[in-house]
């Protein structure tokens, strides 16, 4: 029986890899990469997002009070 835990490697794949049974679990997603300058990449551009919405938001809050003392 077959499950998230328990799964069948056939000999072919076995011998593929120098009988190692250290196989890997086909219920499992794909791993994310952790490439740190990906990952800095990334960090950057959603602190890049975050800035704009932020001057966005200072914006319109800047607006609400300029109407509101007219």
């Amino acid at each position: 029986m077959e499950n998230e835990w328990a799964w069948k490697v056939g000999i072919a794949a076995i011998k593929a890899a120098g009988f190692n049974l250290d196989q890997k679990n086909p219920h499992t997603p794909d791993a994310v990469s952790h490439d740190p300058d990906a990952l800095l990449r990334d960090y950057a551009k959603l602190q890049r997002e975050a800035q704009g919405l932020r001057d966005q938001l200072k914006a319109i809050l800047a607006e609400s009070l300029a109407e509101e003392r007219s």
